[in-house]
């Protein structure tokens, strides 16, 4: 299998089991170790710009970006990012839809950060907010960052 099919089956892979793993998190043997690691990741991106790749359903997002200056949370399948635009997010946080093996760097990004649980996440339609998040098209490359 070359390697665009394989970055395809896994973008289906993951968009068809979005809603089942936003749920593992709602197990009730996580809870104490979620609230631990939550209350953790806040202080991890006090004050600095991150470029989370693979945000999945976006869990980790709001908890990491609380304290943060910027926050670009990017993965490759609307569908995950659909979920994390529904959650309550700090003001300092956008959306993109970007492939994870494509994504270039870039020299103004003050601090990158790999997601935490290795997830990523964008809104569909320009212009529009859910909550306190701005929603953007899908790209496949990040400007600027």
């Amino acid at each position: 299998m070359n390697e665009a099919r394989s970055v395809a089956a896994m973008g289906d892979y993951y968009a068809q089991r979005a809603d089942y793993y936003e749920r593992v998190y709602f197990r009730p043997e996580r809870q104490h170790d979620l609230r631990v690691m939550e209350a953790w990741l806040a202080s991890r991106f006090a004050g600095r710009r991150v470029l989370e790749i693979a945000c999945g359903t976006g869990w980790w997002t709001p908890h990491g970006a609380r304290r943060a200056s910027d926050w670009l949370a990017t993965d490759l399948n609307p569908e995950t990012i659909e979920l994390a635009c529904r959650k309550p997010l700090p003001s300092c946080v956008r959306f993109e839809i970007v492939d994870a093996f494509t994504l270039a760097g870039s020299a103004s990004a003050a601090s990158t950060a790999p997601s935490p649980a290795a997830g990523g996440a964008t809104c569909r339609s320009s212009g529009s907010h859910v909550g306190s998040t701005r929603c953007t098209h899908a790209s496949t490359r990040v400007p600027g960052w």
